[in-house]
């Protein structure tokens, strides 16, 4: 392989100081044409091309925004992905992509790279060991830097920055409404297995209080909400053996298709026997076309959240932090 042809290289070459090759190729009027078209010529020979990092670095910009998100293999975050790209990719700018894998450890790893000034501005999701724990100290790098943040989905109000959050106990609200009110259904099993974040605790308490708004008693033991796995699994089939259960609500898509896939090896399908409604991509739908989705509109978060940073770097005033709501809906297929 041929070594990579550099300023310092081509300096060499020429017999010429770094910064006259430099200039020369930036059209610098300070050099004459004759040292332009000899620089300029040498380059083209070597096939000399420019890092483009570097130039945006020296003029205090990189034209790159860092993204830090807890997992790659979410739907979710994947359609946030799209969103951000779609708009930042309009203006000029890249993005650069961490995953924290829900750790508060890795997350300061993450966050400590893109402080080095590899960045213009961040965007992140936070790992749900950080937000559990409320360990958000590391944070600081970014904003002693002055750097603007933007965080999503996972956020904390003690954070100091812009951020783009979910209507999550209204949509709980309305996914349970539905499931009363054009379902017909008055025990409804509630599963999660994020019942440690705070998002999951919003939609809990949507559910409660649709329940209590339509006069059904809140049953605890048709409650399954636990961040423990094996413990949440255990719980499912005696669930799916009381009858008395006429619909499922998942908090989160792990749940509810963790609990539709033991109700398989149960030899009890409950996606079309009781109604059921779901935080869920679209896409489920394909293979569960009963569900009831409450879609989270990630890529229009995706969009929100980059739109707000383009806000920050590129408006001189200085405004209040903003924390913007992408309503979420329900989708279903009608027969």
């Amino acid at each position: 392989m041929k070594p990579k042809i550099t300023l310092k290289s081509l300096a060499e070459i020429l017999n010429v100081s770094v910064s006259t090759v430099s200039k020369s190729l930036a059209n610098n009027p300070e050099i004459s044409d004759e040292t332009r078209l000899r620089v300029r010529a040498v380059a083209t020979k070597y096939n000399y091309i420019p890092n483009q990092y570097a130039v945006r670095l020296r003029k205090g910009n990189t034209k790159t925004i860092g993204v830090i998100i807890p997992n790659i293999l979410n739907p979710f975050f994947a359609k946030v992905l799209i969103g951000l790209e779609e708009v930042l990719s309009k203006k000029g700018y890249n993005i650069i992509t961490s995953i924290s894998h829900e750790s508060t450890e890795k997350e300061i790893k993450c966050v400590k790279t893109m402080s080095l000034g590899f960045i213009d501005g961040l965007i992140m999701c936070l790992a749900k060991e950080t937000q559990i724990n409320k360990e958000f100290s590391h944070l600081d790098m970014i904003i002693d830097k002055e750097l603007p943040m933007v965080l999503f989905d996972r956020i904390h109000n003690d954070i100091e920055c812009d951020k783009v959050i979910n209507d999550d106990y209204e949509a709980s609200y309305r996914a349970t409404t539905h499931l009363i009110q054009d379902k017909g259904c008055k025990n409804i099993a509630l599963v999660s297995s994020i019942a440690d974040v705070h998002l999951g605790k919003l939609r809990l308490e949507g559910y409660q209080q649709a329940l209590i708004d339509h006069g059904i008693e809140v049953n605890p033991s048709h409650i399954i909400n636990s961040p423990n796995l094996i413990d949440f699994t255990s719980r499912i089939p005696s669930a799916l053996k009381d009858q008395s259960i006429d619909g499922f609500f998942g908090v989160n898509e792990s749940a509810i298709m963790k609990t539709i896939n033991i109700a398989k090896k149960m030899e009890y399908d409950i996606s079309t026997l009781v109604p059921i409604a779901a935080f869920c991509n679209t896409y489920q739908l394909r293979n569960h076309p009963s569900l009831i989705i409450v879609d989270q509109h990630a890529t229009e978060i995706g969009h929100k959240t980059a739109q707000l940073m383009l806000d920050r770097l590129l408006k001189d005033e200085q405004k209040s932090y903003t924390t913007a709501t992408v309503k979420a809906s329900l989708d279903y297929k009608t027969y």
